[in-house]
């Protein structure tokens, strides 16, 4: 997968990736080939059109029903997401309707958008590890899966890729002119993603590594104020309108802040939390690009490239430290899609060495290890190219949707499950479980829920038999009729 040039170097010699991409320089072949293969993956799933699941039709539950003012406020369900990114969706529904290609436009864009950015770093970047980076973020099923969602974490891939490629390819520039540019970028990518001040954090961090002068140090002083201010105003507008109790009790419950009063538990949950993102950023094989990750990091700081590898790595570092305060989740989940292309790069930069120092020798070993590193390089791609093969963990809804449809005339629906509201949204005669119908009499209907749900949906009258219920099962979704009878026709 990855080539080896020769090198004069001898095999003891640590190894380190000194040659960097210049600015204008043209995508090789091989890379490509890789950017196609992800692209076509991304566009097979949005095509696709994986069925919504529940938490992705509550987000889509406030871009139908709420003004694009309101999207900037307090969201329902318990949801948060940036307002550039529902205002985004709100206008492609206005465009091209609310069906789901509508809606999941933007994230796919996006998407693609920041997979094919990594392909053009450039600049101060080894231009030997594109290839590498490529591959680890062409495809697998976390990366696809958001791709066909509405959820705001392909955006913030994006905005992490769009940051890489303005770092390198600005390697050149003179360090004054890259902080100014900084000042007006940080902010707007603050404003633009939640994530985005670990992302600012990581672009001033990587620039301060090399700033000596008084005119560098008061422009890095100026961007770090002017980024403040942009958090501190999206901090007491939409992110802070967003933010509630349940949203973070979910997060404790799964173990994404540490417990301090269990001190002895914090080195357990740092592992766990770094290997999460690791895994979740680059899955399935995540956790085995850890000490890939680490190489590539030395590798960065002794090539003279102190700058990129803070850069790619604080982001991270940040995060971390605003889990240890207890003030963002921190560990393996789709919050840190952030953190996939600074994490992919510097594993990137890893596996060259590793390969350059396997392909030094021709050793039956080091051929088995060249192999081993482009098979577990390659099985992100393996993995999401087949996972539709094995079946998916989102409970597939419309073909109850199109049974309920051909219902017979005047039998009411009550939604008990805000994916089937979705999928109902312009049939008749559909109501909520809090809200029912009236009709005390003939068939009703039950969408979603349980039998027990079924059987209390309609509450009969005083003196009425309990409802007789029957259940139409399709895969893991279910819908209910309920004959209602009153007691007076017997």
């Amino acid at each position: 997968m990855i080539p080896s040039p020769a090198s004069s170097r001898s095999p003891r010699a640590t190894p380190r990736v000194r040659a960097f991409a210049p600015v204008g320089r043209g995508v090789p072949s091989r890379v490509a080939a890789a950017v196609l293969v992800g692209l076509l993956l991304r566009i097979a799933w949005f095509v696709a059109d994986p069925c919504v699941w529940w938490d992705e039709v509550w987000l889509i539950l406030n871009v139908l029903h709420k003004p694009l003012a309101g999207l900037a406020g307090p969201l329902d369900h318990n949801q948060a997401a940036p307002p550039v990114f529902l205002w985004a969706v709100k206008v492609c529904t206005m465009i091209f309707g609310d069906g789901t290609h509508a809606l999941r436009l933007v994230p796919f864009v996006a998407s693609c958008a920041g997979f094919v950015l990594i392909a053009a770093i450039g600049g101060g970047y080894p231009r030997s590890a594109v290839l590498a980076a490529v591959v680890l973020l062409a495809g697998s099923s976390k990366m696809l899966g958001h791709t066909a969602e509405v959820k705001p974490y392909t955006l913030d891939f994006c905005a992490a890729a769009a940051l890489a490629v303005w770092f390198g390819r600005t390697a050149d520039r003179s360090l004054t002119s890259r902080i100014r540019t900084a000042a007006a970028v940080c902010p707007a990518a603050v404003l633009l993603v939640y994530p985005g001040c670990f992302l600012a954090g990581g672009v001033l961090l990587g620039l301060a590594i090399g700033a000596r002068r008084r005119t560098e140090l008061l422009l890095l002083a100026l961007a770090g104020a002017l980024t403040t201010a942009a958090f501190a105003l999206l901090l007491t507008g939409p992110a802070g309108a967003q933010q509630t109790p349940v949203l973070r009790n979910y997060w404790v419950e799964l173990g994404h802040f540490p417990d301090w009063s269990r001190p002895q538990s914090l080195p357990g949950w740092l592992w766990s939390g770094v290997t999460g993102v690791f895994r979740y950023c680059l899955y399935p094989l995540g956790m085995a690009f850890v000490p890939f990750a680490a190489v590539g990091f030395a590798s960065l700081w002794r090539g003279g490239r102190r700058d990129v590898a803070v850069f790619l790595a604080a982001p991270m570092g940040l995060a971390l430290i605003a889990g240890l305060l207890g003030k963002y989740p921190f560990g393996g989940s789709r919050l840190y899609l952030f953190a996939a292309p600074g994490l992919a790069l510097l594993t990137a930069v890893g596996i060259r060495c590793v390969w350059d120092r396997l392909a030094s020798s021709e050793s039956r070993g080091a051929r088995i290890g060249r192999v081993a590193v482009a098979a577990v390089t390659c099985w992100g791609i393996v993995e999401g190219a087949t996972f539709p093969l094995f079946g998916s963990s989102r409970v597939e809804v419309r073909p109850a949707v199109e049974f309920l449809k051909a219902r017979p005339a005047g039998e009411d629906v009550i939604v008990a499950d805000h994916v089937f509201a979705y999928y109902l949204r312009r049939e008749p005669g559909v109501s909520s479980l809090d809200d029912p119908p009236r009709a005390r009499t003939g068939g009703v209907w039950v969408a979603g829920g349980s039998d027990r749900t079924a059987l209390t949906a309609v509450p009969p009258r005083p003196g009425d038999p309990p409802p007789t219920v029957t259940r139409y099962g399709f895969g893991s979704a279910a819908v209910f009729r309920l004959d209602l009878v009153p007691a007076d026709s017997k």
